[in-house]
This record gives structure tokens, C-alpha cells and sequence, in this order.
């Protein structure tokens, strides 16, 4: 098998898919503050004694 001769790639490079290679764009963990507004709640209704 013969050696390709220099020259230009055989795919044009893609600077974007490149980037995206990145760990700028890998996925991160992000806490879901929905959860948290809800835990806040269940604890002030926690604290308040309950009047029967």
C-alpha cells in the first residue's frame, strides 16, 4: 500500500465541531433550583407547631 501523497485533507476541517470538542461544552451538573424553593418550604412548615 503506497503512501497518500501530501496535500490538502481529505475533509475540510470543521472549526465548530472543533470547539465543541471542548470542555468549555461538556455537559455540567446543575443543581435544579426548583427542589431547593420546595425544601425551604417543607421546613418552614416543619418548624411552625401545629395548632390542633
Amino acid at each position: 500500500m503506497s503512501k497518500r501523497i501530501s496535500g490538502p485533507p481529505r475533509r475540510p476541517r470543521d472549526p465548530v465541531a472543533k470547539a465543541v470538542r471542548t470542555p468549555r461544552f461538556k455537559q455540567r451538573v446543575v443543581p435544579d433550583k426548583r427542589w431547593q424553593e420546595r425544601l425551604k418550604e417543607q421546613e418552614e412548615v416543619a418548624d411552625k407547631p401545629k395548632e390542633t
